[in-house]
């Protein structure tokens, strides 16, 4: 079963998918077949995103606690971090071009920088982030959702650990 996909921007026919059975298949969406197949994870792929500056760049988490970021022209190259969790959601900071951010199963998000290694843990909610969102306008605008019925804005640096701006509780269920 497919659990992500994300569309290349750039190359407007490329398409990630990312699946229970730990693989990333980059698909050429002209010919409809897939291209190259990746396996670097022990487990389910279940966030990707596109480097929005660098077409061939793909951030992808899975669920053996790990966040990777592949070079699809040579795909066996890629870097890994740790994170402290599932990686439910995975995303670049859309005004940092090295910076990417990552939620987590047990509702912490945290950032890093391809060059540095991990700058911030946040624990951020008491259950799994299911969004996850950094302004393109508005430097340091960081808004979390999750399965605990929270939506949370947040101000942060590249620097720093975000700090909590505002938290509203809807009360409606899991917000995604």
């Amino acid at each position: 079963a497919v659990l992500a996909l994300a569309w290349n921007k750039i190359y407007e026919h490329v398409m990630a998918s990312g699946s229970v059975d730990q693989s990333i298949l980059l698909w050429d969406l002209e010919k409809k077949t897939p291209n190259t197949t990746i396996n670097a994870f022990q487990e389910k792929v279940q966030c990707l995103e596109w480097h929005r500056l660098e077409a061939q760049t793909l951030l992808a988490g899975g669920c053996d606690n790990t966040a990777k970021v592949f070079d699809c022209r040579t795909p066996n190259t890629y870097q890994t971090w740790q994170i402290d969790g599932e990686a439910e959601r995975a995303i670049w900071n859309p005004l940092q071009p090295f910076m990417f951010l990552v939620g987590t199963n047990k509702g912490s998000v945290q950032g890093f920088d391809c060059r540095k290694g991990q700058l911030w843990s946040l624990e951020a909610h008491s259950k799994e982030v299911t969004g996850l969102a950094v302004s393109g306008q508005c430097p340091g605008l960081l808004v979390t959702a999750s399965q605990d019925e929270t939506v949370k804005t947040w101000d942060f640096s590249e620097e720093t650990v975000p700090r909590l701006v505002h938290e509203k509780e809807f009360n409606m269920g899991s917000i995604h």
